[in-house]
C-alpha cells in the first residue's frame, strides 16, 4: 500500500468506528485507553516472504520471528508462503502449530529451554537452536533416548 493511502485507511476505519477515539478520562481520575488497531499490508508481507526466499534460493529454512508478529493471520500467511516460524517459548511453538505451521518448519530458539520442552521439540521434529554446552548434553540425552 502506498504511504499516501494510509490517511485514507485510517479515516475509513474511524468513520466506520472500527477504531475509537482518544483516551477517555473516567470519573475516578483513571483513563481508559482507546481501542487499538493493527493494519497490515498483506500484499507487501507476501512480497517480502517471496523476496526473502528468492534472495537465498532453495535449501534454506526462512523463519519469521513470532515475537515480531504473533498475529494468527500473519503466521498463516507465512506458512502458506513456505516460511518457517522462529519461537522463543513453548507457548509460541504451540501457537504456531495451531496456526498450521508444520513442526519441521519451527525453529525453537528459547535461551532457557526446560528438559520437557526439549523432549517435546525432539519428539515433534522441531529445529532446536542450542545455546550452551549444558543444553547440548540434554539434547543429546533426549535425542538418544527417542531414537
Amino acid at each position: 500500500m502506498p504511504l499516501s493511502d494510509v490517511p485514507l485507511v485510517l479515516k475509513s476505519a474511524l468513520d466506520k468506528e472500527f477504531i475509537g477515539t482518544p483516551s477517555v478520562l473516567n470519573e475516578d481520575g483513571t483513563t481508559t485507553p482507546p481501542p487499538m488497531a493493527l493494519f497490515i499490508d498483506v500484499q507487501s508481507l507476501r512480497q517480502n516472504f517471496a523476496d526473502c526466499k528468492k534472495a537465498f534460493g532453495e535449501g534454506f529454512l526462512h523463519a519469521m520471528a513470532i515475537k515480531a508478529n504473533p498475529v494468527s493471520a500473519c503466521i498463516k500467511l507465512a506458512v502458506e508462503a513456505g516460511i518457517g516460524i522462529e519461537c522463543a517459548s513453548i507457548g509460541e511453538v504451540l501457537h504456531s502449530i495451531r496456526c498450521g505451521c508444520p513442526p519441521e518448519r519451527i525453529v525453537f530458539d528459547s535461551p532457557v529451554k526446560t528438559r520437557p520442552e526439549i523432549e517435546y521439540a525432539i519428539k515433534n521434529n522441531l529445529h532446536v537452536n542450542i545455546d550452551n554446552m549444558q543444553e547440548l548434553e540434554v539434547v543429546a540425552e533426549v535425542y538418544n533416548a527417542h531414537k
